[in-house]
């Protein structure tokens, strides 16, 4: 019968059918399939600036799954901030929209947990179209393999579910890791949803991240990677570029450009996750120009479009800073270490990771959320953000008051760069004079100075003035070669020789008139276009360019050129030149690796210069003063040198020496149970090296440098460890005797303890009966326990309260109470003593005779044990446990002067039952005899005493023995 049926069947109405509603909810369905469809293809065909992702909520798992991510980030799958990234995503996105920014969050929920080598910046997405409001993913992102980079091994745990799986950059490959795929542009990505508990082994490669070695990577670009990497929208290049000029002024290589535009979006703006979204729509120029503080999302969006506009390749990342460390080598990433970041391309190295957000200011904001939420532990990390820069929540830890972190070698002006107004920009550093070699005069009358410090190879800017003007059509040669001649603004540019001194000669040349301004600036009288707006941008959508030149030239050149003669004949300067090589070495610094060894002066690349390894030459560098370098194969220091005469450069490293160790889980190693191999190189732990247990391969040590073993069943086991060339290894003594020694001594205590069994004449049959007598005895006297407690509790504080009312009523003083106090005390004293504990078993030991009736099991048993402890109370030995039966018998008779024969009793029955045949199942009067007799013969008063406790006690025995007979 059917539902509908039966409900007829009780007399139940039938339900109504409301077609009308039936139809409006198939029609909602309808609608929202068809919204489903459509949204997306008008927002790609650039109907909205909106991704359509956030205009309709996604069941978890649903996300757009093309390209390298899924879903944007904050939507779908419950919206776990940087772990479930899309093919868009826009910027500074205020909180409670489309769920927020995940980026402004300072939640402190787990996100995943690592157990990593070291501390890194967990990658989960990027992007490289710049649309204004935001960012997008046009295709797979490029994932060019680094140049030699340093291998690093992590584990991680999922503790929220997540479409896009956190990894170091840049992964070469996932160990252990279901469900997760490393695509081609080196992103791992979840093929489903990954649950809450996945875990994966990640192995990244990083690529160098040495200063010297970013500094000597040119301008030669991959023609796609300078093509994508490098697009921005027509008006945000427009607009950007000449204010990025400003800022790079006078930078040499990318590297120095990407420093100082890093440098100087922390120094000129502030850190807050308190902002309005901008409402211009282009989020980078507002960011630039109008905004004085931000967070991640705009710090890192404005220098990539500034470096693009400086035509170099960079893109926009997300994903999470480094944690809080918890332990050695385990890290916890929250919901509020969500983050975003820069990446800059490097000819011939790779995406480099740049950090431009104050880390300092970062990290202290996290650090008040943390505490505030009352999670445990301190949270102070260090971090390391861009190359060369470290920085902690600690301002004194940072070397800046910006917090802008300690940032060593990087190539940045010193000083903070002032933000300068939008239609008067100001370029700055400027030319560089190098200090002269002799401080004296010059042979000549011309004013000669270089734009930075003389080095093998660099291209060095000479400029030439008379006084304050510059000097136009001058020869200027270098040691004797022309390098040509000067300009109108007095400059000409030449490639400095490999010599230790640099003459430069400058002969002819006119002074130039006063419309000619300085090096790379626009003369005075050019018109200037007026301003569209107070904001400084003009109407053709640019910014101000330089309009006039600096009032004082001497201050940006150096000494005061006043201060010397101008002649019309030849003037010679000479300059120290740098031969100083550094040598900068990346990859895995380890026996028989192959590293790439970089040479440099002053970040300029050593070409063609001779590399040895202890002396032996083993290569050449090339045109960036770059060569691969085979380390030997033996640990020890090593000596590295390059040498282009007369440039010289030498480093030593240390090859660290391969060590293992194990480590037993018991306290001597045992056959068939476990120990922890450990692998080190130096003090640091060696992951993924195959480990062998005599001769046999049984598994590689993970993250930690660990693995657990099963030791064999032999006399000794041979562990070994391998790695870059090296193998160590250890042997674990006499695993099989420690084995047969336990299991010896197990038997010898299970013997033993049955032979004491037997001669108790213990039968088996009994067990059961002996327990369940136990478990009654116990579960008694916890209730009897129980009831004394609280009976003598309530008597307590009835007592209590009584002495208080006397005390309020003014019957007893403060005093009386005291004393009352104390003898209670003293009474609970007396009790616990020995000689009161005696007694009073011995009265217990009585009323639990009579009590029990015919209970004979435990009667005769108790009876002749407090028999015997009311014996010892009468034997001069302090302590009798030390002796036997038999010698305090002896004592008490010849030292003690107790009764023989008596004595002779007590010690035959304790022994009966302790030791030998007899069962305590039997009562034995004379027992009660023999302790009587002994008291007996006592002084008179004890005696008194005792035979009244005896009378008692032996009309009791009397009594249960006759019953039980």
């Amino acid at each position: 019968m059917s539902d509908a049926d039966e409900r007829f069947e009780l007399g139940e109405a039938a339900p109504t059918r409301e077609y009308g509603v039936a139809a409006l909810a198939v029609a909602c369905v309808v609608a929202a399939v068809l919204a489903t469809a459509l949204i997306p293809a008008a927002a790609s065909v650039g109907l909205g600036d909106a991704p359509a992702e956030s205009l309709i909520p996604l069941p978890a798992g649903a996300e757009n799954r093309s390209g390298d991510g899924a879903g944007p980030p904050g939507a779908g799958g419950g919206g776990f901030g940087a772990l479930n990234v899309g093919n868009s995503t826009t910027v500074g996105e205020p909180v409670g929209e489309s769920g927020g920014s995940p980026f402004r969050s300072q939640d402190t929920e787990v996100h995943f947990r690592v157990r990593s080598q070291e501390s890194n910046y967990w990658r989960t997405g990027a992007y490289d179209t710049y649309t204004g409001s935001g960012w997008s993913r046009s295709r797979p992102s490029d994932a060019t393999t680094p140049v030699r980079g340093s291998e690093t091994r992590y584990r991680v745990e999922l503790v929220q579910s997540a479409s896009a799986a956190p990894t170091v950059w840049r992964p070469t490959g996932l160990e252990r890791a279901e469900g997760v795929s490393l695509t081609d542009g080196g992103l791992a990505r979840a093929d489903d949803r990954l649950a809450t508990g996945a875990s994966y082994v990640g192995v990244s490669r990083t690529p160098p991240r040495d200063p010297a070695v970013l500094r000597a990577s040119g301008r030669d670009y991959p023609d796609e990677i300078e093509d994508r990497y490098t697009r921005l929208p027509p008006r945000t290049a427009v607009s950007l570029r000449p204010f990025a000029n400003n800022v790079t002024g006078g930078a040499e290589n990318p590297y120095e450009a990407a420093t100082r535009i890093e440098r100087w979006l922390e120094r000129n703006k502030a850190y807050s996750l308190n902002v309005s979204r901008p409402s211009g729509g282009n989020v980078a120029r507002e960011f630039v120009t109008e905004m004085d503080a931000g967070y991640c999302e705009h710090f890192a969006t404005a220098m990539v479009t500034m470096l693009r506009s400086q035509e170099i390749p960079a893109r926009y990342v997300v994903g999470y800073s480094p944690g809080r460390q918890v332990g050695a080598n385990a890290f916890q990433v929250r919901a509020m270490n969500a983050h975003a970041w820069v990446e800059v391309y490097f000819a011939d190295v790779g995406w480099v990771r740049f950090d431009p957000t104050p880390g300092a200011e970062r990290l202290r904001a996290e650090q008040s959320a943390y505490e505030e939420s009352g999670a445990p532990g301190q949270y102070a990390p260090q971090e390391e953000g861009s190359p060369g820069e470290t920085f902690s929540p600690d301002p004194t830890e940072n070397g800046t008051e910006s917090g802008a972190g300690t940032v060593t070698d990087s190539g940045a002006p010193e000083g903070p760069v002032a933000t300068p107004p939008p239609s008067t920009p100001v370029t700055p550093g400027g030319p560089v004079e190098t200090p002269e070699s002799d401080p004296n005069e010059p042979t000549g009358g011309y004013d000669v100075s270089l734009n930075r410090t003389a080095a093998p190879g660099a291209t060095v800017e000479v400029t030439v003035e008379a006084g304050a003007q510059p000097v136009a059509g001058a020869t200027v040669a270098f040691d004797g070669e022309p390098v040509g001649q000067t300009g109108r603004d007095g400059t000409v540019t030449g490639r400095v020789p490999f010599v230790e001194n640099l003459t430069i000669t400058v002969s002819g040349g006119t002074t130039a008139g006063s419309s000619v301004g300085t090096s790379g600036a626009v003369a005075i009288d050019a018109p200037e276009p007026e301003p569209a707006s107070a904001s400084g941008w003009f109407a053709d959508g640019t910014a101000a360019a330089v309009s006039r030149t600096l009032a004082d030239d001497d201050s940006r050149r150096g000494p005061s050129s006043a201060s010397r003669r101008q002649a019309a004949n030849d003037t010679s300067r000479s300059f120290d030149v740098a031969t100083n090589a550094t040598l900068s070495i990346s990859g895995d610094v380890r026996t028989g690796a192959t590293v790439l060894l970089t040479a440099t002066v002053d970040g300029v690349a050593v070409p063609n210069a001779t590399v040895t390894v202890d002396g032996e030459p083993v290569a050449r560098t090339d045109d960036r003063g770059r060569a691969n370098v085979t380390l030997p194969g033996s640990p020890g220091n090593v000596t590295l040198r390059a040498v282009r005469e007369p440039v010289v450069g030498e480093r030593t490293v240390e090859l660290a020496g391969l060590t293992v160790g194990t480590d037993p889980l018991w306290p001597l190693p045992l056959a068939g149970t476990a120990v922890e191999v450990t692998a080190r190189l130096g003090n640091e732990s060696v992951a993924g090296a195959p480990v062998r247990v005599g001769g046999e391969l049984v598994g590689t040590t993970g993250v930690d440098g660990t693995l657990a073993v099963t030791l064999p069943f032999s006399s000794s086991a041979s562990v070994a460890a391998a790695t870059s060339g090296q193998t160590a290894r250890t042997t674990v003594t006499n695993p099989l005797v420690n084995a047969a020694a336990v299991g010896f001594a197990t038997v010898a205590l299970v013997a033993l303890a049955a032979f004491g069994a037997v001669r108790r004449s213990f039968d088996p049959r009994a067990v059961s009966r002996r327990v369940a007598v136990g478990i009654r005895r116990v579960a008694r006297w916890a209730v009897r326990g129980f009831v004394a407690v609280a009976v003598a509790a309530a008597a307590r504080l009835r007592a209590t309260l009584a002495h208080l009312r006397r005390l309020v009523a003014g019957e007893r003083s403060p005093a009386e109470l005291l004393a009352a106090l104390a003898a209670w005390l003293a009474g609970w004293s007396g009790r616990l003593r020995p000689g009161a504990s005696a007694g009073g078993a011995a009265g217990r030991g009585g009323d639990s005779i009579a009590g029990r009736g015919g209970d004979d099991t435990d009667a005769a048993h108790l009876t002749i044990r407090e028999a015997w402890g009311r014996f010892l109370g009468h034997v001069s030995v302090r302590r009798p446990w030390t002796k036997t039966p038999g010698q305090l018998a002896d004592h008490a008779v010849t030292a003690d002067g107790l009764p023989a024969e008596a004595v002779a009793t007590l010690r035959d029955e304790f022994r009966a039952v302790e030791y030998g045949p007899r069962s305590p199942d039997e009562s034995v009067s004379a027992v009660e005899g023999a302790i009587g007799r002994i008291e007996s013969s006592l002084d008179a008063t004890d005696a008194t005493d005792v035979d009244g406790g005896d009378a008692t006690s032996g009309d009791e025995t009397g009594d249960e023995g006759a019953g039980g007979n």
